[in-house]
């Protein structure tokens, strides 16, 4: 029964698991779902993770697990850049599971070393005047010439915060600076 689905995924956004495949293909009863918890988006018909508007509500949620719903899109929106700013925007983490081009593009690299807390917590660390990657940050200095990402891709090793999503941001920061 499709209310009774609708109200335990409006409260409990990952019951859709235990959903039968027709409320998983119905875009009220995901939508409800992936609003309680982004990550309810894997549980969804594969019809419906190619959907825009059902990934972008899922990505952008502020529910528990929606920037890393971004795993659980179909290939084209994860290399949408729309998509991939709004789940970038919830967890910087997110970035490993968006698509070769958006790994490339300046904007979502930026916003994911930005949102990517341990990664900002490191970078505000350093010295005055050193920048993530010259050309993307703001307070990059040409003078100087200093650049954390030689200090930062020998101390993720010591680094205690995620450190398999910190050398992916720090690999495509790379890409960016060379």
């Amino acid at each position: 029964d499709k209310e009774v689905v609708l109200a335990a995924v409006s409260v409990y956004g990952s019951a859709l698991q235990y959903a039968a495949d027709g409320p998983r293909a119905d875009k009220e009863v995901v939508l409800a779902a992936v609003s309680e918890y982004g990550s309810a988006l894997q549980h969804a018909s594969d019809g419906l993770r190619s959907d825009k508007e059902v990934v972008l509500a899922a990505v952008s949620s502020p529910a528990y697990g929606s920037g890393l719903a971004l795993q659980h899109a179909a290939d084209d929106l994860r290399a949408d850049k729309e998509v991939v700013l709004a789940a970038i925007s919830q967890n910087g983490h997110v970035l490993q599971f968006a698509a070769e081009n958006m790994k490339a593009d300046k904007e979502v690299v930026r916003l994911g070393a930005a949102t990517e807390a341990g990664y900002q917590d490191y970078a505000a660390a350093t010295a005055a005047g050193a920048c993530i990657a010259h050309d993307l940050c703001d307070k990059a200095s040409s003078t100087e010439g200093n650049c954390i990402i030689p200090m930062a891709w020998n101390d993720l090793a010591k680094m205690d915060l995620h450190r398999k999503v910190m050398l992916q941001t720090v690999k495509s920061l790379r890409q960016l600076h060379q």
